[in-house]
């Protein structure tokens, strides 16, 4: 430290008393100098222990003095000893600038797509305190605070980290805080300007006492070319434009052999065209109340994995245009995004803001549930169908989560309602509905594109069927069939416009995720999970009412085979052919309505045969089974409901043990996502000498452990060190460390 004037003095150095065997023995520190002062004096292990200058003690005169730190650890016959000596250097009026070097990289730097670390020392003969790492300002910035120079813009602050130069206390070996003379900073590509050629880099070290001296400098050139290079794969690409150009060219196939045929219709609407009556308006208004009040009380709860993921990545804090064009491991609904980007900048960034979106999503599929089973089958079906969804726990499940899942479900309904009304009208509002919707539920999940496919795999064959079948009926009216024959294709260029900004990393995300070895029970699973996981007696009869409720389409053939392929094609090309290594039961949420308005469709089936006075028998055989199996499954789903507790998710794993005072960190898998609960001054780290460096610097830190399938090495050894030197709270996949 230095004498006389004003006084500075070389920061509290830190000592860990780290964990060995079982953790909470006892111990004590002693000094032996006035001058010396320990935090804390006692405690039990893992410890952290500060040994500073005690400011009041400290001799004036210039010179050396030595003295030690007894630390005493447990008690009797097996108590340890551990002895920590100081020396204590008190210099002149007059204090050195602080020296030292940039080492690495030794030349000037190309960026290409990776960030570079810059590495290099810092020594002072009191202490060094901050390296800064500054830039060339370009023409129109304004430079701000830091780095001494008005021309230079801050880049960002060096860590120092821990006895990383063996050969700097070699050679300095009576310097304050010379094990702790490395000190290491990376530059992103992201962080240089475009608008101009190479930059100069400078590293700048400061002292405790004012003092700056340059280290070094460097030149940074980002290489755009090399940025683009090989970093995805064109030839997917090349397969996807030219499958486009293939499915363009047969389009226009069909439309030059097929649009100048007129066929006749064949397509009835169920109770579509009957007038609803105010008791059934009342009805599906209730339904929709009691679902959104339900559900509306439950979106309080903690967010899990993928809200949280979503909530931290493309919502909170995130500007619109980012959340339109970034991709994380498909986990980015892009529309929903959107939406809960909208909801948190009205309501704030609480849970049920974040969820908002998609439960009144969810109420929108109830009520397009209650239209498209109308249209199907009549309006006691249709309430049927709706009521079932209503209480169904599959479908509130991912009403009350902050995912997509229910847009695409609402938009799936409207698609098919859309397409199967304008097959029989040919009106432009359906026309321009369904290519609309069609559109956005693709932009919620890209599982929408089934519907393109399914829908026009629909169109084409019963176009070529009433083109090469004389006689036949084309199931498409003429004016709907000019329609359709525009509308697909605009559908398909209107998504691909929408996912431009992320088409490439989508690409490379799902070749790089991999396959997945074949479940043959996943369509069982997807069944049963649809079901709310009954026993398989159960779920066999609900599927034979499901069975009793298709057959009541079978007239119907366009409805007929949109509403079975949109429950087999998908999950059936996926689970058998494709097998992403990313393949869930929720993926299939749109297909749950429609498997509800069969079942319906089956259990009402017999008051249709009393309706149209059919036989006794026949009619108690259908409606005797029916209703058993309708009663049973309300029964256990409201059982479900009524049971309810809000999932705790992350909010609990996350609480801080600590006050707002201490130093916030996070480690491990996609630990960037927990600043949505541990507060934007969090900080996340990748390395174990990062962590030491914030474990030395920081009187009380919080480190929140994410402990994940595909954490690296560098996290375990992070994981290692924290266990050591702090104490653990285990909560689930995540574990709290507490160190001061």
């Amino acid at each position: 430290m230095s004498a006389g004037g004003q006084a500075f003095a070389t920061p509290s150095q830190v000592v860990f008393l780290e964990q060995d065997g079982s953790p909470g023995v006892a111990w004590r520190a002693e000094v032996t100098a006035a001058w010396l002062q320990v935090e804390p004096e006692r405690g039990t292990a893992p410890s952290r222990i500060a040994v500073g200058i005690r400011g009041a003690s400290v001799p004036v005169a210039a010179g050396t003095q030595t003295s030690d730190v007894v630390i005493r650890i447990g008690s009797g016959p097996g108590a340890t000893v551990r002895v920590v000596h100081v020396t204590l250097n008190v210099l002149g009026r007059n204090s050195q600038p602080p020296f030292g070097f940039f080492d690495v990289p030794a030349g000037n730097i190309t960026l290409t797509n990776e960030p570079v670390r810059l590495f290099g020392w810092a020594l002072d003969d009191i202490a060094a305190t901050d390296v800064e790492v500054c830039r060339d300002c370009t023409p129109e910035e304004i430079p701000g605070p830091g780095c001494s120079d008005t021309s230079k813009a801050l880049m960002g602050h060096a860590i120092f980290i821990d006895g990383a130069r063996p050969d700097v206390v070699a050679a300095f070996p009576a310097t304050p805080r010379n094990t702790f003379s490395s000190w290491s900073f990376p530059i992103d590509p992201a962080d240089i300007p475009r608008s101009r050629g190479p930059l100069a880099i400078y590293a700048i070290a400061h002292d405790v006492d004012g003092h700056a001296t340059l280290l070094g400098t460097r030149t940074v050139t980002v290489d755009a070319v090399a940025r683009t290079q090989g970093r995805w794969p064109r030839r997917y690409l090349a397969m996807l434009v030219a499958t486009v150009v293939v499915l363009l060219a047969f389009h226009a196939l069909i439309g030059l052999c097929c649009l100048r045929r007129k066929g006749r219709t064949a397509l009835s609407s169920g109770d579509a065209a009957s007038r609803v009556s105010r008791f059934e308006w009342l009805a599906v208004t209730t339904v929709m109340t009691v679902f959104l009040l339900f559900n509306g009380f439950r979106l309080g709860g903690g967010l899990r994995y993928d809200e949280l993921y979503t909530a931290s990545r493309f919502v909170i804090g995130v500007p619109l245009w980012k959340a339109a064009a970034s991709i994380g491991v498909f986990n980015n609904h892009i529309a929903y995004s959107l939406l809960a980007g909208l909801s948190v900048r009205l309501l704030g960034s609480a849970e049920w803001a974040v969820r908002l979106p998609a439960l009144l999503l969810g109420a929108a599929t109830v009520f397009m549930l209650w239209r498209l089973a109308r249209m199907l089958f009549d309006g006691p079906t249709a309430l049927g169908a709706a009521a079932l969804l209503a209480v169904s726990p599959f479908f509130a499940e991912w009403s009350r989560s902050a995912r997509g899942y229910t847009g695409l479900a609402v938009m799936t309904l409207i698609s098919t309602h859309a397409f199967l009304l304008l097959a029989r009208s040919g009106s432009r509002r359906a026309a321009a509905v369904h290519t609309g919707s069609t559109v956005l539920a693709i932009y919620f999940h890209l599982y929408g594109a089934w519907l393109l496919v399914v829908q026009y795999a629909c169109y084409a064959v019963l176009v070529l069927r009433a083109r090469w079948s004389t006689g036949r009926t084309s199931g498409i009216g003429d004016r709907g069939m000019r329609q359709m024959w525009v509308g697909f294709p605009l559908i398909g260029f209107l998504a691909l416009l929408l996912y431009v900004p992320v088409i490439l990393p989508l690409i490379h995300v799902a070749l790089a995720r991999g396959r997945a070895p074949l479940v043959a029970a996943f369509p069982w699973d997807v069944y049963r999970a649809m079901l709310g996981e009954p026993a398989w007696p159960l779920a066999a009869g609900a599927g034979a009412v499901a069975l009793v409720g298709l057959a009541r389409l079978w007239r119907q053939r366009l409805a007929f085979a949109c509403v079975i392929l949109l429950l087999t094609v998908p999950m059936g090309t996926m689970w058998l052919l494709v097998r992403p290594a990313d393949l869930y039961p929720r993926f299939f949420v749109f297909a749950a309505p429609l498997l509800l308005s069969l079942i319906a469709g089956g259990v009402f089936a017999a008051f249709t045969r009393v309706r149209t006075r059919r036989s006794v028998a026949a009619t108690v055989a259908v409606l005797v089974p029916a209703t058993a199996v309708a009663v049973v499954l309300l029964a256990r789903w409201l059982g479900a409901d009524l049971s309810y507790a809000p999932d705790p998710g992350y909010r609990e794993a996350l609480r801080r043990p600590v006050d707002d005072r201490a130093a916030a960190f996070a480690i491990g898998g996609d630990s960037e996502m927990f600043r949505y609960y541990l507060g934007p001054q969090m900080a996340v780290l990748y390395f174990a000498a990062d962590l030491d460096a914030r474990l030395r610097e920081f009187p009380r830190v919080v480190v929140a452990y994410h402990n994940m399938s595909w954490n690296s090495q560098y996290d375990r050894e992070m994981l290692s060190l924290l266990r050591r030197r702090c104490r653990a709270d285990d909560r689930g996949a995540v574990t709290m460390f507490r160190c001061d």
